[in-house]
């Protein structure tokens, strides 16, 4: 934004340079004078020359079009717990500070993050180091090892606020830093009421019998991913795929200690209960704020941007991330890595023919064509 208001201001000075110079020609003499026709076409040329650079920079097309970044490689991870009932998860945190201490014991921890149920989430920067901590902590906690893979898909979560440019901004992101999956809340649909689809991405949204715009949808940025949209709890709010495990995310617009905000509120405390009911893991760590405003010269922030998943999923999610780059929404991005079981293959499809018509019965379909005409006639 800085940026921007740098180049606005540049375009205001070369405006208001213009302005003098013209009203300097209009003292002068009548056959001196240039001709408004002549002024015009130099003010066009100064904001032409001061918005250039802005005006040069890839847009989405561009980006599509080019080769894609390549893909970090996963952390090993593991999923600690007490084998003592009565020990909570800030408990075995200190107990893994004690024996990961850097300086005496030479271990790197990359990535700590507490989950529900007494459970720590760590990933290291190798395999040594990883089998090192493990074996330091075995004789007082519980170790599951997360089968981690190499085929990572990489998602983000943002709340775009029915905004244009940050709506932009976002599939700009998306391909330049090569996520596979968009998660968006409240995204620009324009007149239209849907999300606008463009070239390289699968919108998933409610298109069809629609009552009032899409509040919600998901983009597919990598076509190789085999996808499917669940046509039944799709709507307007929710956008949903077919899938045995869950992710869940979202503006919740809900304060609690579990997603690292300062206190809980009623809506947090409801919220907190219904994730507990379903068994859903929070994500959330660290203290950087997902919603940043300033209003009359004050800073509001809070974190009420959350990302959830299934047990399942827990010590298959790394690399979270709040991203202030991303957009001009007022939400942050949030980015994190998903390590799949099973590589994507790459779509050879050559064509969007679904089905082989030169096998058709045509007699038979002419008749039941016909009796179906006949019903609505």
């Amino acid at each position: 934004m800085r940026a921007i208001q740098e180049d606005i201001s540049m375009v205001r000075l070369e405006l208001g340079t213009l302005c003098m110079s013209t009203l300097e020609g209009l003292q002068r003499p009548v056959d001196s004078r240039p001709s408004l026709k002549t002024d015009l076409a130099q003010i066009r040329q100064e904001v032409a020359v001061a918005l250039g650079p802005r005006r040069s920079q890839a847009t989405y097309a561009d980006i599509v079009a080019g080769p894609r970044q390549t893909l970090p490689q996963p952390r090993p991870t593991i999923i600690i717990s007490s084998k003592d009932e009565k020990y909570t998860n800030e408990d075995v945190l200190t107990r893994i500070r004690k024996v990961a201490d850097a300086k005496k014991s030479g271990l790197t921890v990359e990535t700590v993050r507490k989950a529900r149920n007494q459970k720590v989430v760590i990933s290291c920067e190798s395999e040594s180091a990883l089998t090192r901590l493990t074996e330091k902590l075995t004789p007082a906690l519980h170790i599951v090892r997360a089968e981690v893979s190499a085929n990572i898909t990489v998602v983000q979560a943002a709340t775009l606020q029915r905004k244009k440019l940050a709506t932009h901004e976002l599939l700009k992101e998306a391909t330049s830093r090569c996520i596979d999956v968009s998660i968006d809340q409240e995204p620009y649909v324009g007149a239209e009421g849907v999300l606008k689809q463009s070239l390289g991405m699968r919108v998933i949204q409610k298109t069809q019998n629609r009552y009032k715009p899409v509040k919600a949808a998901i983009i597919i940025h990598n076509q190789n991913m085999e996808i499917h949209e669940d046509l039944i709890l799709t709507t307007e709010n929710i956008a949903k795929v077919k899938c045995n495990n869950i992710i869940l995310a979202g503006d919740v617009n809900a304060w609690s200690t579990w997603w690292e905000s300062i206190e809980e509120n009623h809506r947090g405390a409801e919220l907190s209960s219904f994730l507990d009911e379903l068994e859903l893991q929070v994500l959330n760590v660290g203290e950087e704020p997902t919603f940043e405003v300033i209003r009359n010269s004050k800073v509001y922030a809070s974190r009420v941007d959350i990302i959830t998943c299934t047990q399942d999923l827990l010590g298959k999610i790394n690399e979270w991330e709040v991203n202030k780059e991303y957009t001009s929404s007022d939400h942050n991005a949030i980015t994190f890595n998903i390590n799949l079981e099973k590589q994507i293959q790459e779509n050879n499809n050559k064509t969007t023919r679904k089905y082989n018509t030169k096998k058709t019965n045509w007699e038979k379909f002419k008749n039941e064509f016909n009796i179906e005409i006949g019903k609505t006639a």
